[in-house]
């Protein structure tokens, strides 16, 4: 198994993501390293030879991308500064790939101070959804029950609305009131919105808990890039897009170190998922590329004319 890195060696000169890479290596002995690209090699040396994995750890070089883009199993993007370019040419290739995203959402949730009730209710496998214009409710909205009648939906509703919920077709869906200050975009699993006569998913959390959101794609409705991707091409290719239920995105995602080692292990010990992952850019990729093209040829029309 041959995990790896291509691009700055500067980025790979971090003592938390080194450390990160020998504890797995440690754990899995049939894998090697390859910190390919030009940098400060003698320091990494260094480290790597304490750290114990040195015999299994190779620097080439410089080396060609396009050839070590499928040489490599598992792109190990470095942390905190991750790689940018080189990682996107891999993803194009349809390979398998793990990184820290570079957002505020997980230092913002670790920041709210949720009471131990919502937060075990965050790490359960219920389905925290949040409608963020719940006032402006109306009968006959399109997806309305489709998306309150799911299975383990729990609706996050704010005190302040509590009275004008008798008003309100909720049917059997479990409700859970929050106090108003609650950042409850923050709390949700996925936030929806009243618009266009139906409610539309606008927004999601879910790569922090493993829960099964891939079916709440469908109602997606936000930035036009994405319009078509989530609610029609993933769900037309969800034998790819999903394992057991959940966005294959949530394993190759980690939100801090004990994650990333987490995250990388179960990759190496699963193959299926490996393969799936590397399917689903391999699908994605173009077709996302193909997306942005529409819209920006769209964008010129209408400002040649």
């Amino acid at each position: 198994m041959v995990l790896g890195v291509i691009g700055r060696l500067v980025k790979v000169d971090s003592d938390e993501y080194l450390e990160c890479i020998a504890e797995v290596m440690k754990k899995h002995s049939n894998t090697i390293f390859i910190a390919a690209g030009s940098g400060n090699m003698p320091v990494i040396r260094k480290k790597v030879e304490k750290l114990g994995i040195s015999e299994r750890f190779f620097m080439p070089g410089f080396v060609d991308p396009h050839i070590y883009g499928y040489i490599i199993d598992i792109f190990c993007d470095t942390f905190p500064m991750g790689q940018g370019e080189s990682l996107s040419e891999f993803m194009h290739k349809g390979r398998c790939y793990i990184y820290i995203p570079n957002d505020e959402y997980y230092q913002t949730f670790l920041s709210a101070d949720f009471s131990q009730e919502l937060l075990g209710l965050k790490y359960s496998k219920e389905v925290l959804i949040y409608i963020s214009n719940l006032e402006q409710y109306q009968k006959g909205l399109k997806n309305w029950k489709k998306i309150l009648e799911e299975k383990d939906v729990v609706l996050l509703v704010k005190e302040e609305f509590r009275e004008n919920l008798k008003n309100i077709d909720i049917g059997n869906c479990r409700i859970v009131f929050v106090s108003n200050d609650i950042n409850v975009s923050i709390l949700a699993d996925i936030t929806f919105e009243i618009k266009s006569n139906g409610l539309f998913m606008v927004g999601a959390n879910t790569q922090l808990i493993e829960k099964e959101t891939l079916r709440f794609l469908r109602f997606y409705q936000d930035q036009k890039v994405y319009n078509y991707i989530y609610s029609k091409f993933m769900i037309a290719n969800k034998n790819i897009f999903e394992e057991n239920g959940v966005v294959i995105g949530f394993y190759m995602h980690a939100r801090n170190a004990d994650g990333y080692i987490s995250c990388l292990s179960r990759l190496i010990n699963n193959k299926n998922l490996r393969d799936k992952i590397g399917n689903g850019m391999r699908l994605l990729m173009p077709e996302l590329y193909n997306v942005r093209r529409q819209l920006l040829l769209e964008d010129m029309r209408g400002i040649l004319e």
